[in-house]
């Protein structure tokens, strides 16, 4: 959107696009549609996995619904479906499209709509984005909607999504389930060990069973959180707004094991690599180790 949130400049700009890493040259573009129906703007960023034995490129867009893209789409001239319009971001219809294999709604339908009227983006109880980074784990994609903090704390869901499950629209084939608890959130999610860690943008970071989405703990920073949970050496790591940095041991039984006041706030997601803990405020950069 332009300055007046009401204006697309760009509606078939595509909101993926696909470059050769060793000269830059454009491959491949999604045609799904998704910039014409983007509520904000793109935040996420996309995932590459095997799902059902087929490379795929999960994506969340700035409509609020998560898209399955064939990772492996044949370079033909490929025509779209319909005459591209010449605005300022279109590309050239000759550049071949990434397949949509399916799309799945992250907005469960209390967001759409409440008392049988149709709930509009930016009120409370309405449909989010997807900002975060959709996660693959065993054939199954698990992603968080939320918004801008800016706009305020308000309702969001983390889903859990089988894409083996069928193709096309698959918001209700795929729906292995929904948690409608979780508080917007622009985190992306730990998975690991039959367990999902996720964040909520109020502060709150939530543990749930990976196949059911039932709530084991939750804990309360009591600042808000930007960044996302890392998950590594048997323990959870996050920091909040209130430059404090949280270490909590993985698994169904909420401990805490420590907090690190940094001092300023924490936007970023804590790194481990080589026996070393990074964590990134606004003006420093520390390296801590056991």
């Amino acid at each position: 959107m332009d300055w007046t949130n009401k204006h697309l400049p760009a509606p078939d700009c595509p909101a993926l696009i696909c470059l050769d890493k060793n000269t830059g040259k454009l491959l491949g573009v999604e045609r799904s549609g998704i910039s014409r129906r983007t509520h904000m703007c793109n935040w996420s960023s996309p995932a590459y996995g095997v799902i059902g034995g087929k490379p795929t490129v999960v994506f969340g867009g700035g409509d609020g619904w998560c898209y399955g893209l064939d990772a492996g789409f044949v370079k033909s001239r490929e025509q779209p479906s319909r005459p591209r319009l010449a605005v300022p971001g279109a590309p050239p219809p000759d550049v071949p499209t990434l397949t949509e294999l399916w799309r799945f709604d992250c907005n469960p339908p209390e967001r759409h709509m409440k008392a049988g009227k149709p709930l509009k983006y930016g009120s409370p109880d309405g449909p989010n984005d997807v900002i975060s980074t959709p996660v693959i784990s065993n054939n199954r994609v698990y992603v968080a909607t939320g918004q801008d903090p800016e706009q305020g704390d308000a309702p969001g869901a983390m889903n859990c999504i089988d894409p083996t499950r069928g193709a096309g629209d698959i918001s209700q084939a795929g729906r292995v389930w929904t948690n409608g608890g979780i508080g917007r959130s622009i985190s992306t999610a730990a998975v690991a060990n039959g367990l999902v860690y996720i964040a909520e943008t109020t502060g709150i970071v939530h543990c749930l069973d990976a196949g059911t989405g039932k709530e084991y703990w939750n804990h309360d920073t009591e600042g808000h959180i930007w960044g996302s949970t890392l998950l590594a050496d048997g323990k959870l790591y996050f920091g909040n707004e209130n430059g404090v940095l949280s270490v909590l041991a993985a698994g169904k039984q909420k401990q805490v094991i420590g907090t690190i006041d940094l001092k300023e706030a924490i936007f970023s997601t804590p790194v481990a690599a080589n026996g070393v803990l990074f964590a990134g405020t606004g003006s420093n950069l520390y390296a801590i180790r056991k």
